[in-house]
Formats: C-alpha cells, structure tokens, sequence
C-alpha cells in the first residue's frame, strides 16, 4: 500500500456569537488525502477547485505539467496537454467531471489558450473574432465556462461554451466593465472583477447574470472602496476579497438578500481573502500573516484548516506560505493545497458521512479452512487506515480480527481460520482511529458456505446516461438483496431492490429519479449492491 494517508479527524468547536447570543456548538469530522501525482516524479501539486458534488481539479509539476482531475470513486488522474502547449492548470470543474482550465507555453503562464477536458480528451474552447488567447476559469453542470480574453490593458471576461464564445459587454450602473471572470454556478451567476472607468484605482466586484445579461456590483466592506469576487456558491454567495484602492485585502461574502458581510479573519492572520461558499453558507480561503492560513468560515467561527487537523497527520497548513484552500463543495468537502511530509501537495479534507462509498467490494466467503474476507477501496493509491472485526451476533460485540491481512493495491484479503464450522460469523471494516468506529460495511458467512463469490454486479449501461440506465447483477442462490443508489457525498438517492431474490441473472432499473421521483441533479452516483455475504459497488455519472 502506498505511505498516502487517509487520517480521520474529529475536533468539537464550541463558539460564542458577539453581540450577546447563545453559545452554539459545531462539529466537524473529517478525513484529509493526499491527492496524489500525475506522474511519479512530479514534486509539486496545487489543488484549485471543488465541484458541487466534491470533485476537485488543479495541477501537478515536476516532469508531467499537467492538469488533472481527482475523485474519491477514481483517484487522480492527468490530463493530457495541448500539442503547442506543454503547460496546462486545472481551474474549474463540474459534477460531470468537465475539466476547464488554462494550456500555456511556459509554468508562468504565457501564451494562454482556454482549454477543456472531457472524458480524459483535450480540446481547446473556441475564441471569439479575432482574439487569439483566452482562459477559462470555473464550468457550471449545464457546460458554461466562465473566463476572459485577450491580456493586461486589454483584457476583458468572456463566456465560452464548446460551441462559442462571447465577450461580456455589459456594463454596471456605474459604467464599470469586467476584465475577468471566476466563477460561475448552475443558476448562471458568474462572477469576478471590474474595471471603473472612472476611478482605475478601484476594484470592482462585478456580478453578471448570464442569463439576463445584466451586470452589478458587490459594493464594498466599511472602511474600503471595491472588492474582487473570487467564487460563488450554488445558493448565490458571492466571495472575495474588499480593499481600499489596492490596498490590503478582507474576504467577505455577499448575497442579494443581505448584501456584503464580512468573513471574520482567522486568529493571528490581518489580510486575507474568500474563495469558495457552498449553499449552507460556508465559507472557504487563505488568510495571511508571517504564512499562508487556509481556513474555514462556518457561519459563526473562522477556523483554521490546521485546527481541525489531529497531531501526525504529516500535513503542515500555517508554517508554509503555499498553503490554501480554494473550493468547497455542497457536503463540505475542502479542496487547496498544503505541505505533507515536506512536500506541496494537493488536499481533499472530506466529512466523515462521506466515508462508506469509499468501499468497493467487501465480501465474506466460507471454506473448509475458514472464512476469507476480502475488500476494495475506490481510493487508488491511497492508505486508508482500516481494521476488521468479527462477532458472532450482527449486533455485536465487536473484536479484531487477529490474522494478517494480506494487502493488495487498494484492499487486503484476510483467513480467518479461528472460526468453527457451521456456525455464522458477522464481519464489520471499520475506520481505524483508535476512537468512535465510523462503520465503511458489513457481511456476513459461514465457514461451510460459498455464496460471495458467485455475487456479480455488473457496469451501468449507459454510462454517462441523461437519465434512466440499467444495471444487471448475478445471485448464485435465493436470498435477500439490498440494491440501492447513493450520490458522490453518500447519501441515499434511491432504493430499486430491498428483499428476496432468487437466484440467477437479473436486471434493475434506474430512471435517474430519486424516491421522490424527483430528478437527481447532474452528477456521480453509486449503485449498492448488499448481500448477507457480500457488498458490491458500481459507479454511474449522471448528465442532462
């Protein structure tokens, strides 16, 4: 297994609002990866951005210089460059897992071409009239991408889709016009900066709405006269960072109801700026002092990426200055960069409940020699640290399994001779943190019994789908069958099969529905499959 490691932390914050309220308490438990290199001698790898639904992208140099696009179902995987363009960055991506970002000539940045990366492919995003360099910097579910054209003096934000381009003219109340643009989300509100005519030295926070075509203004923090929007968040929070001319920087997040607030600064940090919000409101950026502090704002308390962490983790986010934290996504999921083990490196901090589609495969298989356990991890490449326990009782206790795993490239397989035959021995993997058991799956066997191997369940088909797909799996005998679907953040989407099955081939339904019968959003989901003896699962990525 590889020395990545997956640590789960867990830290209670208790905070005093001002202005007299209640004290509130607010808990946040969260695994960190190391997400990993594109290619085995890269040195430094930047994370940049998170999709809704926690998909992350950014860069990795060394001998690759390349993008990439991670997910806790596939790992991280590079993408390829541009012929002409031996640097590219991952900027923006969507739950589809459309990668937007920039392909360039040399590591700073010249020459810049917008660029998208679809199914693993590269192709460059179409240039309006006469224009000859673009970037594209943020994608929306429905394939929008936000960017701009040209460079310094005349620089202006643009639209790209991958069958046009537009530049932004609008203009605000004021007259202001935006040179870039960073960030959009699926409502069509892009965000970003601004040009005043009338007074240069002031920033502009400029929103566009690219579905009216009317343009505005964030304003700015007390004390300050312009700001710059980084990102925005599905619900509409806007954030960035509020300055007096080009002065000193505060982040702030705004939303058309309330209008521009301040984001509290970390402790020991006195500039700082917000990158990222997701619909809850919470807010994600890079402070600063002496060093980088990325941090986390959760609608009461600013904290520090660095307290939430446990000690041995090998993650250093405060004594760096190329530390950050640049998105965020619906489920809390944390994407930036850090230093780990003395290396620049690309992080996922994710919350706990995200934590059982981890597992791809658990099964329990009974011969006359014991019982053989098995699993699989999605995550490649990474050391999660887990432990198996047995009981004799599906409601425990619970034991450690004491014979030796033997570990495989994302899972391990274990005897368990210490078994007696005829008799039903119950299995749990668990996350092991020497604390609270946060359970990844459960099976179930019989030392005298094969059942988990004849266990089948097969790919989606199709896949991608934009909307119903069908899923076939294989029972070697009658017996019970739990076959659901989960989004990317865990959470049940739908239930297709729950009870007795016989034996044979099967097929399942899915018509992208949840059990609402709601559409499910654009995004990645997850078949279960669950048997007494085994757990499969399936991935599917949903389009419209």
């Amino acid at each position: 297994m590889s020395a990545l490691r997956m640590i789960r932390a867990v830290v209670v914050f208790v905070s005093v609002l001002a202005f007299g309220a209640a004290a509130s308490a607010v808990t946040h438990d969260y695994i960190i990866i190391d997400l990993g290199v594109a290619a085995p001698a890269d040195q430094w790898v930047q994370g940049n951005a998170a999709s809704p639904q926690g998909l992350a992208t950014g860069r990795s140099m060394g001998s690759g210089n390349q993008a990439f696009l991670w997910s806790y179902a596939g790992g991280l995987a590079g993408l390829p460059n541009l012929a002409g363009r031996p640097y590219s960055v991952g900027n923006g991506v969507n739950d589809a897992g459309a990668v937007v970002g920039n392909g360039t000539t040399t590591s700073w940045g010249a020459g810049p071409l917008p660029l998208i990366w679809q199914g693993g492919a590269v192709a460059q995003l179409p240039l309006p009239a006469g224009e000859t360099l673009g970037r594209a910097e943020d994608i929306n579910n429905a394939g929008v991408v936000a960017g701009s054209v040209d460079g310094g003096s005349t620089q202006v934000a643009a639209i790209f889709t991958t069958g046009s381009a537009s530049i932004v003219t609008a203009t605000t109340p004021g007259g202001a016009y935006s040179n870039t643009l960073y960030g959009i989300n699926d409502a069509g509100l892009a965000v970003g900066t601004g040009i005043d005519p009338g007074n240069l030295a002031r920033n502009v926070g400029f929103l566009y709405d690219t579905v009216s075509g009317v343009a505005s203004e964030v304003g700015a923090l007390e004390g300050c006269n312009g700001a710059l929007c980084f990102g925005v968040g599905e619900a509409g929070h806007v954030v960035g960072s509020s300055m007096f001319n080009q002065g000193t920087g505060y982040p702030f997040v705004w939303t058309a109801a309330g209008g521009i607030k301040p984001v509290p600064l970390p402790v020991g940090t006195s500039q700082g700026s917000a990158r990222h919000a997701n619909s809850d409101g919470w807010v994600v950026g890079t402070a600063s002092s002496a060093y980088a502090i990325p941090y986390l704002y959760d609608g009461e308390t600013t904290h520090r990426l660095a307290d939430l962490l446990p000690a041995g983790t090998g993650w250093d986010l405060e004594f760096n200055t190329s530390s950050s934290a640049e998105g965020i996504s619906e489920e809390g999921i944390i994407v930036g960069t850090g230093e780990h083990d003395g290396n620049i490196r690309a992080y996922a901090m994710i919350p706990n409940h995200g934590v059982p589609v981890l597992l791809q495969d658990f099964a329990a298989v009974g011969r006359d020699d014991g019982i053989e356990v098995s699993w699989e991890l999605w995550l490649d490449g990474t050391d999660l640290v887990v432990a198996l326990e047995r009981a004799t009782d599906a409601a425990g206790p619970w034991a450690a399994v004491t014979a030796a795993p033997v570990a495989g490239d994302r899972g391990a397989r274990v005897l368990d001779a210490d078994t007696q035959a005829d008799r039903t021995y119950h299995y749990r993997l668990v996350l092991d943190d020497g604390g609270e058991a946060a359970v990844l799956g459960t099976v179930s066997a019989r030392r005298t019994q094969v059942g988990a191997a004849g266990v089948v369940l097969g790919g989606a088909s199709p896949n991608p789908t934009r909307g119903a797909t069908a899923l076939a799996y294989r029972l070697p005998a009658p017996q019970d069958v739990r076959l659901t679907v989960h989004d990317a953040r865990g959470r049940l989407v739908r239930t297709l099969v729950d009870g007795a099955v016989s034996g044979g081939d099967h097929v399942a339904q899915w018509d992208g529905r949840g059990d609402g019968g709601a559409p499910a959003p654009v995004g990645v989901y997850f078949f279960k499959l669950q048997t007494p003896q085994a757990a499969r699962t399936q991935k599917v990525v949903l389009t419209r």
